[in-house]
């Protein structure tokens, strides 16, 4: 059965929405080592929306993203988490094409761009998603968090090739949630399910699903009892 509030936050949820966050997002080049732009772009969204927010430095000019959006206390927290930055700078001589650069491009419903597919439009999604229930009201039990990470796209570091490109890191949470991409790249064709194990506080793993097809409202209802 949905719950009451799902239609209320729905209504709130576009494929406008989401398309725009994603261009917004493509449209700042974010290279592992140099993901500051995107995460003072997720911060000021949030903070808008009215979460909660933080910029904590996980090296010198590399925040990551927080923002809480607070329930009333009692009961289970969910955290969304994707990481900002992309595999290529966009400037490589050897990649060409829409696809390899740092600027959004619609195109007969897709969206073309470096870090669309992976992951940006899954932080677009879980982004459209949380401001969605913020906008509609809704106060959860739980807190709702969002974790826009620096340096996912781990290269090795060897040899001569040393920089904070070949690293990376992240936040946790008791339960989280990884943002798949939409597949392929469409916010109208999202991906229901994706395998996407993620270690938690717990030392379990978590399945989860892509954040447009996340049953939010079931999570934070009165229930104790999480979604599966």
């Amino acid at each position: 059965m949905t719950h009451p509030d799902f239609a209320r936050a729905a209504a709130h949820i576009t494929a406008e929405a989401v398309r725009d966050a994603l261009v917004d997002l493509v449209d700042i080049a974010s290279p592992t080592g140099h993901e500051a732009g995107v995460a003072h772009y997720l911060v000021e969204r949030m903070r808008k929306s009215g979460l909660d927010t933080d910029l904590p430095l996980v090296d010198a000019g590399r925040p990551n993203a927080v923002g809480h959006l607070r329930g009333r206390g009692d009961g289970l927290n969910l955290l969304f988490t994707g990481h900002m930055d992309t595999s290529y700078s966009g400037e490589e001589e050897h990649l060409s094409g829409d696809g390899f650069k740092p600027r959004g491009i619609v195109r007969d419903g897709w969206v073309w761009g470096l870090g669309a597919n992976n992951m940006k439009s899954g932080l677009a999604c879980a982004l459209v998603a949380i401001e969605a229930i913020a906008k509609a009201g809704i106060r959860l039990d739980g807190d709702i968090s969002f974790g826009g990470v620096v340096g996912e796209i781990e290269k090795t570091a060897i040899e001569e090739f040393q920089g904070v490109e070949y690293s990376g890191y992240g936040i946790g949470s008791r339960h989280p949630t990884a943002s798949p991409p939409t597949s392929p790249c469409s916010p109208s064709r999202p991906v229901c399910a994706s395998p996407a194990p993620t270690w938690a506080a717990s030392g379990c793993a978590s399945r989860s699903a892509a954040p447009s097809r996340i049953p939010l409202w079931r999570t934070g209802r009165a229930s104790s009892t999480p979604s599966r």
